[in-house]
Order: C-alpha cells, then sequence, then structure tokens
C-alpha cells in the first residue's frame, strides 16, 4: 500500500468513506501532482508542489487513522523458548534421517527436494513419536505434548485461555488424543479446514466469550488470516512454520488493540 496511492485511497474508502472525495478528485488533487513530482525531469515547482499534497494528504489520513506505534494500546507479550530434548526414539530416527541425507546429499533439483521433504519428516519425528518408524510401541506422548500438559495444567488453575498454533494437521489429531487421555473433563475448541465458516465462528465466538471453554487448537495458516482471538491470553506454537511472520501474525490473533 505504501507504493500506490490509490491503494491508499481504496482503504480510506473502506475505513472512512468520502473521506477523501471521489476518485477522480483525488487523482487531481494528489495522485497526479505527486507522481508528477517524483520523476527524473520533474522541476523544482513540481518538487515543491508535491511536498505540500504529501504533507495535506499525510493530514487527511492521520485524521482518521490509529498509529499502531502507540505502545500503550497494545499488551506486552512475554516470550518464552523452551529447548526440550527428544526421546530415545525420536531421537534415534532423528539422527537416522540427517545420516540418509548427508549420504544421499545431491546438487539436482530432484535430490535438493527430497531433502526438503525430509526436514519435513525431521520436524514431525520431533513432534510425537508416533511420526517415527515403530514409535507407536513407544507407549509415550513424547516431550512436546508433556510441557503442553504441564503449561494447560497451570494456566487454567489460573483460569489463563490458551490458543495452541499447529502447523501440521496430524500435530492437531495427535493433541486431541492426547486430551482425552490426560485431560478429559477439559472443553476446548478445534478449527479445521473441514469446518463450514459458520461452523469456525462459532467456534472462535465459543471460546472467546464462554467460561467454560479453556483451550483452542488452530492451524496456524487459520489463525494468521484476521481472525480474532482476543479470549486467549496463553499461546502455545507446538509447531513452527516455515515462515516466520505467520507466527507473529498468528500471536497477534490475541494482542488486539485496548486489550488488557
Amino acid at each position: 500500500m505504501q507504493n500506490s496511492l490509490r491503494d491508499v485511497y481504496a482503504a480510506m474508502e473502506i475505513a472512512t468513506p468520502g473521506s477523501l472525495g471521489a476518485l477522480s478528485l483525488f487523482n487531481h488533487n494528489y495522485l497526479v501532482p505527486i507522481s508528477k513530482g517524483l520523476q527524473s525531469t520533474s522541476s523544482k515547482q513540481d518538487i515543491l508542489q508535491m511536498g505540500k499534497k504529501i504533507t495535506t494528504l499525510r493530514h487527511l489520513v492521520h485524521k482518521c487513522s490509529f498509529r499502531t506505534a502507540q505502545v500503550d494500546s497494545v499488551s506486552t507479550i512475554q516470550d518464552y523458548i523452551l529447548f526440550l530434548h527428544p526421546n530415545e526414539i525420536q531421537l534415534k530416527f532423528y539422527k537416522k534421517l540427517l545420516a540418509d541425507v548427508n549420504n544421499t546429499a545431491d546438487p539436482s533439483c530432484q535430490k535438493q527436494q527430497n531433502v526438503f521433504q525430509v526436514g519435513t519428516l525431521c520436524r514431525g519425528s520431533l513432534d510425537h513419536p508416533n511420526q517415527c518408524p515403530d514409535g507407536k510401541l513407544d507407549g509415550k506422548n513424547g516431550v512436546k505434548l508433556e510441557m503442553v500438559h504441564q503449561i494447560i495444567s497451570t494456566a487454567t488453575a489460573k483460569n489463563d485461555k490458551i490458543v495452541i498454533f499447529v502447523s501440521r494437521i496430524v500435530a492437531m489429531d495427535e493433541i486431541e488424543t492426547f486430551f482425552i487421555t490426560r485431560h478429559p473433563t477439559l472443553k476446548y475448541s478445534c478449527i479445521r479446514g473441514s469446518k463450514t465458516s459458520l461452523q469456525r465462528k462459532k467456534s472462535i465466538d465459543e471460546f472467546n466469550t464462554s467460561e467454560t471453554v479453556r483451550v483452542i487448537i488452530i492451524t496456524i495458516d487459520s489463525g494468521s488470516e484476521g481472525i480474532n482471538l482476543s479470549g486467549g491470553n496463553v499461546v502455545i506454537l507446538y509447531n513452527t512454520d516455515w515462515n516466520p511472520f505467520k507466527e507473529y501474525q498468528a500471536i497477534n490473533r490475541l494482542n488486539r488493540f485496548a486489550k488488557s
């Protein structure tokens, strides 16, 4: 939007319709003179006129906008990064995958694609033993779920509400199975891709307003799409995404303006 005055106009029309006048008037008063002053052949008069128009436009926009830089409007976030050591089966499978990559490294595109596939398997193996060969024979939940258990037990005792973001659907299944066995009385919501928009809205509203629904599980892709999860105050990033900005966006679904 910063590189297009038409986008600025469109955004202002959504937020405050008519505040910048008709599009033809906006083009005449701002877009044309500002663009004219940005050319390599612009005269001093063109540049001076451009500066005046930018100042006037900035004043108009600021009257109808809210600056996110106001630190008092958003509550402070406390971040904790937990380093967890995988169990024996997870570690064994992880090392085997890395060894396979080292033995088959190849500069070709096909081999490079295989390396990324192996990377995905490595991440999955660290989520839960079930994602390792013969992992189900282990009978354990893995260190991540055990840590989730500790966080939920502590948070719910203080009446906190927890949002668990996952980047893989299989992780969502594992967490739900874990809740059934370790937290059978825990009421939670779960946002899956198979849910309709109305079902999603109902689950989100339930989490934000209900005193009994203490946890919601949601994919990080869904959580970064402008939904409101302001009812929660504890975030668990169960498994990270390749794109860290998705995580920032997901966290900001909880940390809304004017929230204490």
